[in-house]
């Protein structure tokens, strides 16, 4: 029971930590009713996918990253592609369609631990929304405005910054960005975020 009080539950999914298979399976049968057919998705030591997360380990340690279950499917060929932002021509005012970079740029800056993984995934949007009709100068200001706003170390943001918009670039370029100088490698740590904006 002490070491169930470690784990975490959302309806269906189960996150087991530190458990064994026997601990598992006493817990599981006394969350769910015998019908109910149970499969295990994911283990130790491999990724393990948890709600929008997916935790792994580098030599940096235990890190987390954002996973979404429809990209997985996407890329496997059984979903199409889904919209995760107002369309350009819609009746809403600016701010609230450009508004919807930001909102992701803090949800990966929470999810990511793993600067590589941030810039992916804001190049990857901000290619998606520009390809859909927004405008490029738009969405590299807003990508600068939070990075400014909310990366730390401070002194840092314009160096991560750069590399989400070379990354974007070269997306909407349809090139492939060279890695021959990686400031980032494998196992560097996403900063934390600050609350609110930063002093000027």
């Amino acid at each position: 029971a002490c070491r169930l009080s470690r784990c975490c539950r959302a309806i269906d999914d189960v996150l087991f930590i530190d458990m064994s298979v026997s601990e598992r399976r006493w817990a599981t049968s006394r969350m769910y009713p015998s019908a109910l057919e149970l499969k295990t998705v994911c283990a130790s030591p491999g990724v393990i996918q948890y709600l929008d997360l997916e935790i792994g380990h580098d030599r940096g340690g235990f890190h987390t990253r954002l996973y979404d279950k429809r990209d997985a499917l996407r890329a496997a060929g059984k979903m199409d592609f889904v919209r995760r932002f107002p369309h350009p021509s819609s009746i809403l005012a600016d701010v609230c369609k450009y508004g919807c970079l930001v909102s992701f740029l803090h949800r990966i800056m929470r999810c990511d631990m793993r600067t590589k993984d941030f810039i992916a995934h804001a190049a990857t949007r901000m290619a998606e929304m520009c390809t859909d009709g927004y405008e490029e100068k738009r969405l590299l200001l807003k990508l600068r405005s939070f990075m400014s706003s909310y990366h730390r170390p401070a002194y840092r943001w314009q160096s991560v910054c750069s590399q989400v918009r070379a990354r974007f670039e070269a997306a909407m370029q349809g090139a492939q960005r060279s890695h021959h100088q990686d400031p980032f490698p494998d196992g560097t740590e996403m900063a934390h975020v600050q609350r609110g904006p930063a002093a000027a």
